[in-house]
């Protein structure tokens, strides 16, 4: 209001002028947030479509990946992951999407995989890109993957065959196991359609 009274005041071309390349710089700021916001979206439609075509599923393997910032959420007593994760989105809301976002995941407690093969999670993270900012990271490392379709319920299950494979290989964990939550609740209601990863750090 301030700005228009001293405009109505002294009104001339240069100050036309002036209000103009004001107006035009809001309206490039909204643009670029626009722009930025497309291809996000973009970005997230691609993931998903690509998804089912790069993942190998039901099957145990030993591949190399390169070291990982994250965005970590500490979590007390809460088992369910589609509440962890709007818990982690709540608190760094600015940074990221949930919806077609494969970069979310979460960390078992592995100490009690290890002692009494229970199943429950420390911390809820978000996989940051590399020139952003983190809190906690996974060190370059072989993990044993395994990738798999549908509900958690046979999530014990599949944890237990990784631990057989590992014993059988004489592997060692070399720090926690994670789930990575690549399609989850947020993208679809039909539990068949869940994609889940387990990574397991290990020295060969």
């Amino acid at each position: 209001m301030k700005r228009i009274k001293e405009y109505l005041v002294d009104r001339n071309l240069e100050t036309t002028k002036k209000i103009l390349k004001e107006e035009m710089k809001i309206i490039n700021n909204e643009i670029e947030k626009l722009t930025q916001n497309k291809d996000n979206i973009k970005e997230r439609l691609n993931t998903i479509k690509k998804i089912d075509n790069n993942l190998e599923f039901n099957k145990i393997q030993v591949v190399p990946i390169k070291e990982r910032g994250l965005l970590k959420l500490d979590i007390d007593d809460i088992n369910e992951v589609s509440c962890i994760i709007k818990k982690l989105q709540q608190e760094y809301r600015s940074l990221f999407y949930i919806l077609g976002n494969n970069k979310i995941g979460v960390t078992y407690n592995t100490e009690k995989i290890l002692e009494s093969n229970e199943i429950s999670y420390k911390d809820a993270f978000y996989i940051v890109k590399n020139d952003k900012p983190y809190d906690m990271q996974l060190n370059k490392n072989n993990y044993i993957t395994y990738t798999y379709k549908g509900s958690y319920d046979k999530e014990p299950i599949y944890i237990n065959n990784i631990m057989d494979f590992i014993k059988k290989n004489n592997y060692k964990i070399a720090g926690d196991i994670i789930k990575i939550c690549r399609i989850n609740i947020h993208e679809t209601g039909n539990e068949d359609e869940f994609i889940s990863e387990i990574q397991v750090p290990i020295d060969c």
